[in-house]
């Protein structure tokens, strides 16, 4: 997987997310290797993004192959504007988009760029599918 490609776990049933007992089991010890103090996680909290987007976690779930469980790969760029929604249990990707916006804009302001340059990469922020990256 390149470095500008992230993935995250979604639900494809009509049901929570969750893993086996035996996943979890598996999940705990590798986070323990990588950090002795590491508390272990268990299945009622698994559904946090920062687990979902886990590569270890992400690993294990590809290696088990759980049927209602979805690995979806969209650009890092989006990493911290990404939201799950869900009807019923089945989960799909959200970008929250302002946010995005408005960061990558404030950022842009604060560049060293001259103010033509400003003005022309914020209108490419605001005109551009967002969800293009996904």
């Amino acid at each position: 997987m390149s470095n500008n490609i992230c993935e995250i776990l979604l639900n494809d049933s009509f049901s929570s997310f969750k893993i086996s007992n035996e996943s979890l089991e598996e999940y705990n010890n590798k986070l323990k290797e990588l950090n002795p103090n590491h508390v272990n996680i268990k299945n009622r909290d698994i559904y946090k993004l920062d687990h979902r987007m886990n590569p270890i976690l992400i690993d294990i779930v590809r290696k088990t192959g759980y049927p209602n469980i979805s690995i979806v790969q969209f650009n890092s760029l989006l990493k911290d504007y990404i939201r799950i929604t869900d009807y019923d249990g089945q989960e799909s990707i959200y970008i929250d988009t302002h946010l995005y916006r408005t960061n990558t804009i404030k950022d842009i302001l604060n560049s060293d760029i001259s103010d033509s340059d400003k003005i022309l990469k914020i209108k490419n922020v605001i005109n551009y599918n967002i969800y293009s990256l996904l």
